[in-house]
């Protein structure tokens, strides 16, 4: 199984597929995508999506179980999973990894994003992929700390439905992380090409604060 680049033969179509060893498309992935691409979501967050659900299927295939049974439990199984699976990308400084003797392993953030995608997956196949007997097996629960945040965005209308706050029980705890300052000789090149005062006055408030 591999996400393979395409050329879309009309606007609003994905650039990338997931397909099976024999070459055929997975026909679940590739109307998920379809649904992103219309939507006017980014190529690289169309890609990232199809390279998220490339780990499910790998899963789902070790497991011997089909889209349609992968279940809470199964979901649990399949966070462990990811846990110990080997990284491909590049690494990111700000961010903490796991590393093991055969290399480094996806981090907390990564799986966090994998969860996401799966479970917007599964909101797609129950809404418009035929799956009505199905459930999102990425359990989700009302977000009450985030609820009681006075900052929080809120419709503009006093028509509009309240947007209630929710959070995935199933996700890695993960850390925030310190902003990385920029070297001091980056920051005085950036500064000589500003020729504004304004700009320049921006920049230093900015480095500053």
């Amino acid at each position: 199984m591999r996400v393979v680049k395409c050329e879309p033969e009309r606007l609003g179509e994905p650039a990338v597929m997931l397909v099976e060893d024999s070459g055929l498309p997975v026909s679940e992935v590739s109307a998920f995508l379809l649904s992103l691409a219309v939507r006017d979501f980014s190529p690289n967050t169309v890609r990232a999506y199809a390279y998220d659900l490339m780990k499910l299927l790998q899963f789902l295939d070790e497991r011997g179980e089909p889209v349609s049974g992968f279940s809470p439990m199964l979901a649990t199984e399949f966070l462990a999973w990811l846990r110990v699976q080997s990284s491909a990308g590049r690494a990111q400084r700000s961010q903490l990894g796991l590393v093991s003797g055969d290399g480094r392993r996806l981090s907390a953030r990564t799986c966090n994003r994998v969860l996401s995608a799966v479970s917007s997956f599964y909101e797609f196949l129950i809404s418009c992929g035929g799956y009505s007997q199905v459930e999102n097996p990425i359990l989700r629960e009302a977000d009450q700390s985030s609820a009681r945040v006075l900052g929080r965005h809120r419709p503009p209308l006093l028509t509009s439905a309240d947007q209630r706050p929710v959070r995935r029980i199933l996700r890695v705890r993960t850390v925030d992380t310190v902003p990385r300052p920029v070297p001091d000789e980056t920051y005085l090149v950036l500064l000589g090409q500003l020729d504004k005062l304004r700009d320049r006055a921006l920049l230093e408030l900015m480095h500053e604060g």
